[in-house]
C-alpha cells in the first residue's frame, strides 16, 4: 500500500511579545499593603485636566517616567483601561491612564484592585497607622463627648422638629465615672486602607487560636492577604429573597495594625431572607473550634420617620468546625412567619401596624473573654433589643428593652429553643431563669424609646459589665438620622445597672458599637484612674448632620482607642485588690 503523505510542517511561531520598557531606577511600586491609588489623592499636578488629570501612557514605566519629568511630582497611578485594539482611557484609544500628583498624596493613597500600579519617585513604607491621631483626622488627645447630659422630660431640638423626652431611669455609676476616647486613634479596617470604605455589622468572637471571627454585611471587604475584594447584601428581592453574607478572620494583637484576612461569601442555594425581606448577621460565638453565626429578619421599611413593628425575630445559628469552610445551616429559607430559633413572630412585612413585638432583635452573644473565659457558670449569654407595647416602634435602632438569655454552648443546646434559659427577673443571685419559653422573658434593662442595638462585655480587669446601647437621636428617624450611644455597667450580668455615660449623636451616627474584650486591658492604672479598651464600631451610613467625631468614624470596623474613668474609691479599690493577687501569687511561688 502506498505510504502515508507526510506531516504539514510546524505553523511559524508567533512574533514575541515586545519587551515591556524597564522602570527607571527612582520608580518604586508602592504595593507593600496590597494594590492603592492616588487616583483620588490630593495634589493632582493638572488640576484643570477632565477624568482627576489624567495623561495617558503605554504602561506603568512609562507613567513613572512621566511622572520623573516633573520636579514636583512624586506619586503616580497606572490603570490600564482595555479597548478593542489595546490600553485606552476614558474610551481614548492609545494608552491607559497616568495620574499624576505631588508629595501632598501620600496620606491620600487609598486601596485598589490589580491590575491598577501605583508607585512613587522615593521609597515609602506603609501608610502612617491611627496610633498617632493626627494621622486620621484627629488631635492625638484624650477627648470627651461634647454632650453627655442624660434624656429628660424636654429632650427635643427645635430646630429639627423632633422630640424623644425620657426621664433616664438609671443612677449614675459611682465606680466608672466616665469615657474617652483619643481623637483620631480610630484605624477604619475592611478597605484595606485605613480611611476606606468598606461594609458594617462587625461583631467579633476571640478564638483559642488567637484570632477575632466576625460576620459582616452591605458592603466590600478586601481580604489584606490575598488583596481579593468579597462582596455581601442583607436584603433579598422577590419571590425568592436571596442574600450574601460575609465573614472573616480579623488577625493580630496590634489594635493598629491588624490584618482582616480569610475573607468569603456566604450564599448557598436557597438561603434567603423570606418571609420579612431582609436577613442581617448578628453575633459570632468561637468555642472549643465552633463558630456559631447569628441572623435576625428585619422587614424592608420607609424612610423617615417609622411607625409599629419593624424589626424581626433571631433566625437561628449556623456553625462551622473548620472555621467558616463549610457551614452547617438550620434555616436556609423559613417557612413561615414563627419559623424561627425562639419562634418569636414580628409584624408582616409592610403592615408594621400589628400588635407583633419581638424581644430578642439584633441580638448578639456576650463577650466573655477568649472562649468563654470568665462565662460566671461556663454557659454562653445573649442579649437582645425588644419590646412589649403593641404601640412601640421597633427597629434595630429603636426599642424599649434589652432580654438576656443562656444556653449550654453546645450544638445540639444552642440549636434547640426548648434547652435555653430566658432572664425573668431579679439581681445576682436573686435572678430568676424560665427554660424555652421566650414569652416569660423579663426585661434586664428598660427605658421607653430609647433602647437599640445592644451588646455586652465583661472587663476581668475590673470585673465589671458594661453594656453599650445604639439609639436614634431623632426618634423614630434612622436612616437620616444621628445616633445617641450610651453605656451601662453592673458587677453582675444580671444587674442592677447604673449610667457611664450617655452621648448625644456619637459620630454622629454610630451603631453597632462593641468593646472587643481582646484589645481590653489586664488591669486598670489605678495611678491614672484609668480603664483602657477600644471601642469597636459601624459608623456613618446616612447620618443627618454632622462632621465624622470621633475623627474618621466612617463606614467601615471602627476601633477606636478608648478608656473609662474610675471614681477615687473605685480606684482604690482595685488597687488593694491588685496587691493582694501580687502578694497572694508571690507566696504560691515562694518569692520572698
Amino acid at each position: 500500500s502506498p505510504s502515508p503523505p507526510p506531516p504539514p510542517p510546524p505553523s511559524p511561531s508567533p512574533p514575541p511579545a515586545p519587551p515591556v520598557p524597564p522602570s527607571p531606577a527612582n520608580c518604586h511600586i508602592d504595593n507593600a499593603t496590597g494594590p492603592v491609588t492616588y487616583k483620588f489623592a490630593p495634589g493632582n499636578l493638572f488640576p484643570n485636566l477632565p477624568h482627576f488629570g489624567y495623561k495617558q501612557t503605554m504602561g506603568a514605566p512609562l507613567c513613572c517616567t512621566l511622572c520623573l519629568s516633573f520636579q514636583n511630582c512624586s506619586f503616580w497611578t497606572y490603570s490600564p483601561g482595555t479597548g478593542p485594539s489595546g490600553p485606552e482611557c476614558y474610551g481614548q484609544p492609545g494608552g491607559g491612564c497616568c495620574y499624576l500628583r505631588t508629595a501632598a498624596a501620600e496620606s491620600g493613597r487609598q486601596a485598589a484592585a490589580a491590575p491598577i500600579v501605583s508607585g512613587s519617585t522615593k521609597p515609602i513604607g506603609p501608610p502612617p497607622t491611627c496610633r498617632d491621631g493626627t494621622n486620621c483626622g484627629g488631635t492625638n488627645l484624650w477627648t470627651q463627648w461634647t454632650d453627655t447630659s442624660p434624656p429628660n422630660t424636654t429632650f427635643c431640638d427645635k430646630y429639627r422638629g423632633w422630640c424623644n423626652p425620657g426621664v433616664m431611669p438609671y443612677p449614675m455609676s459611682k465606680d466608672l465615672v466616665g469615657w474617652e476616647f483619643k481623637s483620631g486613634c480610630n484605624p477604619g479596617y475592611g478597605g484595606g486602607g485605613y480611611k476606606s470604605a468598606s461594609a458594617d455589622t462587625f461583631f467579633p468572637s476571640w478564638a483559642a487560636d488567637g484570632k477575632l471571627y466576625t460576620g459582616w454585611t452591605d458592603g466590600h471587604v478586601r481580604d489584606d492577604v490575598t488583596f481579593e475584594v468579597v462582596t455581601a447584601k442583607s436584603e433579598g428581592s422577590p419571590p425568592l429573597y436571596s442574600i450574601t453574607h460575609g465573614q472573616a478572620a480579623i488577625v493580630g494583637d496590634d489594635p493598629f495594625t491588624l490584618n482582616i484576612t480569610e475573607v468569603k461569601a456566604y450564599s448557598p442555594p436557597g438561603y434567603s431572607a423570606y418571609p420579612y425581606g431582609g436577613r442581617f448577621p448578628s453575633g459570632s460565638l468561637v468555642y472549643k473550634g465552633t463558630w456559631y453565626y447569628g441572623t435576625y429578619y428585619v422587614p424592608q421599611y420607609p424612610a423617615g420617620p417609622l411607625a409599629g413593628g419593624l424589626l424581626g425575630p433571631l433566625v437561628d445559628f449556623r456553625r462551622s468546625t473548620d472555621f467558616g469552610k463549610t457551614w452547617t445551616e438550620p434555616r436556609l429559607n423559613a417557612t413561615g412567619l414563627s419559623d424561627n430559633l425562639f419562634g418569636e413572630v414580628g409584624d408582616l412585612p409592610g403592615q408594621p401596624g400589628g400588635p407583633a413585638r419581638v424581644k430578642f432583635g439584633t441580638p448578639h452573644w456576650v463577650d466573655f473573654g477568649q472562649e468563654l473565659e470568665h462565662s460566671p457558670d461556663g454557659k454562653a449569654y445573649l442579649i437582645g433589643n425588644g419590646a412589649q407595647s403593641p404601640t412601640s416602634t421597633q427597629m434595630w435602632m429603636l426599642g424599649d428593652q434589652v432580654y438576656l438569655a443562656r444556653v449550654s454552648p453546645t450544638a445540639a443546646a444552642i440549636d434547640d429553643g426548648s434547652q435555653w434559659e430566658f432572664y425573668a427577673g431579679g439581681h445576682g443571685a436573686d435572678a430568676k431563669w424560665v427554660t424555652g419559653d421566650v414569652k416569660q422573658a423579663a426585661p434586664l434593662v428598660e427605658f421607653t424609646n430609647h433602647t437599640g442595638c445592644t451588646t455586652m462585655t465583661y472587663f476581668a480587669g475590673i470585673k465589671k459589665y458594661v453594656m453599650s446601647i445604639n439609639t436614634a437621636s431623632n426618634y423614630p428617624v434612622m436612616d437620616g438620622g444621628n445616633f445617641d450611644t450610651w453605656f451601662l455597667e453592673s458587677d453582675d450580668v444580671t444587674g442592677p445597672w447604673s449610667l457611664v455615660t450617655y452621648m448625644r449623636q456619637f459620630g454622629p451616627q454610630v451603631y453597632f458599637s462593641n468593646h472587643p474584650s481582646k484589645f481590653s486591658a489586664k488591669q486598670a492604672n489605678t495611678t491614672a484612674k484609668t480603664f483602657d479598651t477600644f471601642l469597636m464600631y459601624s459608623a456613618n451610613y446616612d447620618p443627618h448632620s454632622g462632621l465624622a467625631n470621633p475623627p474618621n468614624s466612617a463606614y467601615h470596623m471602627n476601633l477606636q482607642q478608648a478608656r473609662f474613668d474610675l471614681s477615687d474609691a473605685f480606684a482604690a479599690k482595685l488597687k488593694a485588690r491588685y496587691d493582694a493577687d501580687t502578694a497572694t501569687a508571690a507566696g504560691t511561688s515562694g518569692t520572698p
